[in-house]
């Protein structure tokens, strides 16, 4: 009877054992997996797979497996790793994480999980298949959605790696275009407008680009208008004008903003102000407010109403927040010391303060406005010390520039940002030192190269003004250095052989 006994439970176990079967194979590929059972939970499964890896399943929530339990038939040969793991764990509402040391088995993400977690999720499978199936013609969708993915997590600089990689690739591709199209948006996004040029000049030349050939010429004249380049914003409005007429608000309203910063660069307040006029008479619901007020502002000063300007960015304050609110107040403040309106600009550090805005821009204006009004006998604050409240330009050069030399950007700022405006007016020496040391406060201001372009865009500007061959020389080295110092060796030479 023992004897009996003994080999039905081998039998018995024989059987289950069959039931069950993994093999493992290891190729230049990667790890592809075979998997026969008949009759096993998920859990079976992936613990036998588990032990041919020498790893132990961890089990996470098993409470929360409402189908775990239920038996599977599993006929997977010689199938890629990670997608029997995804395929056994799916079956029964699972997910299995491979980490390095283990299996990780846990309940799969509901809809309400985190936006970021789901994300990874998602990334990861692209990436799982651009690996299994590196010719399959789907790369190139699953590029462009790796890179909208990282989009959604703000990293630009991680999608423009998978748009570029797409573009290296596959370069005939139909998504080619459009991919190139993405790449010039972002760097446009993050200040990097002579970079963009580039990307957006190729898509404009692209033969496949027909259907982008318009966004194309708009965000190059967008990205030159940044860069100060009017003559050939003006080209490539033109052109758009001619060829790709426009009839929605919005998109009229866009093409006026772009014009109008055009007419700014080039010191023609009245037509940008004509701009945005029309632009607004648009009725265009998307206007960038912070935009439209910021050349706006920059028309009315230059057209000689910087109390105007002061308004209209006390305007658009009423409804701003964050960096958007200080930038309104410091450049209000700002505007109203420039027009004379001192007891305005005081008033404009108080409202910072109530609204929670710590700027240490607007209480060095603040605290030049008191000094203006006599309200002050001596500095009383190492800023104003450093700064300087002397009103020739002379005096402020040399407080901006030894504010320059000690590390203190704002305070050189602050020092000569009521020289600006007027600075065609100064002799060529007082010209040349003021572009430098606004130049450097500008290339200062962030690390994107869209603070390095305005900085040379500025000194070009500048540089066109003189004649002395001695100022033009110190110009041209000022932005050498700049462009060195960025990284830009190119445009470095270029400055050094006195190209702008």
């Amino acid at each position: 009877m023992n004897a009996i006994l003994l080999c039905t439970i081998l039998g018995l176990a024989q059987s289950q054992e069959s039931d069950l079967r993994v093999v493992l194979e290891q190729t230049t590929a990667g790890t592809l997996c075979s998997v026969s059972a008949q009759g096993v939970t998920a859990q079976q499964a992936l613990s036998a797979i588990a032990a041919e890896l020498d790893r132990p399943l961890t089990l996470t929530s098993p409470e929360q497996w409402a189908h775990a339990a239920e038996p599977l038939t599993i006929e997977l040969v010689q199938r890629p790793l990670e997608d029997v793991l995804d395929f056994i764990a799916g079956s029964a509402g699972l997910r299995v994480e491979r980490e390095q040391d283990f299996l990780a088995l846990s309940p799969e993400l509901p809809a309400t999980a985190p936006s970021d977690v789901l994300l990874q999720r998602a990334s990861n499978a692209w990436q799982r298949a651009m690996k299994n199936f590196p010719a399959d013609e789907q790369v190139e969708t699953a590029l462009m959605t790796l890179a909208s993915i990282e989009l959604a997590r703000s990293d630009d600089e991680k999608a423009r790696e998978y748009w570029g990689a797409l573009v290296d690739n596959r370069p005939e591709s139909d998504l080619a275009p459009r991919a190139i199209y993405n790449y010039g948006l972002s760097l446009e996004r993050t200040g990097q407008w002579r970079t963009a040029v580039e990307w957006f000049t190729s898509l404009a030349n692209h033969l496949a680009a027909d259907e982008l050939r318009e966004a194309a010429w708009l965000e190059l004249a967008r990205c030159q208008s940044r860069l100060g380049d009017a003559r050939q914003v003006h080209y490539l409005m033109d052109t758009l004008d001619a060829e790709f007429p426009v009839s929605t608000d919005e998109a009229k309203a866009d093409r006026l903003l772009i014009r109008a910063r055009a007419w700014n660069t080039q010191k023609l307040p009245v037509d940008a102000l004509r701009c945005l006029d029309l632009a607004e008479r648009t009725g265009a619901t998307v206007l960038d407010e912070r935009e439209f007020t910021s050349l706006r502002a920059q028309a009315l000063e230059l057209y000689g109403m910087p109390e105007a300007g002061a308004l209209a960015w006390l305007g658009f304050s009423l409804d701003a927040a964050g960096a958007d609110l200080a930038l309104a107040l410091e450049e209000a403040a700002r505007l109203a010391l420039v027009s004379g309106e001192e007891a305005t600009a005081i008033l404009i550090e108080s409202m910072a303060r109530d609204r929670g805005v710590s700027s240490s821009a607007v209480a060095d204006i603040a605290f030049e406005a008191r000094d203006n009004m006599g309200l002050t006998t001596q500095f009383t604050s190492t800023h104003a010390a450093e700064a300087g409240s002397a009103q020739g330009p002379a005096a402020r050069l040399d407080a901006a520039e030894q504010s320059l030399a000690n590390g203190r950007i704002d305070l050189a700022r602050s020092s000569i940002a009521v020289l600006v405006p007027g600075s065609a007016a100064f002799d060529e020496d007082t010209r040349t030192r003021l572009a430098i040391v606004w130049a450097s406060c500008l290339a200062a201001e962030d690390s994107s190269s869209g603070a390095l372009d305005n900085a040379v865009a500025f000194l070009r500007e500048t540089v066109r003004s003189l004649s002395d061959l001695e100022h033009r020389r110190r110009i041209y080295l000022a932005a050498a250095q700049l462009l060195e110092n960025a990284g830009d060796t190119a445009g470095a030479l270029n400055a050094y052989r006195g190209i702008l």
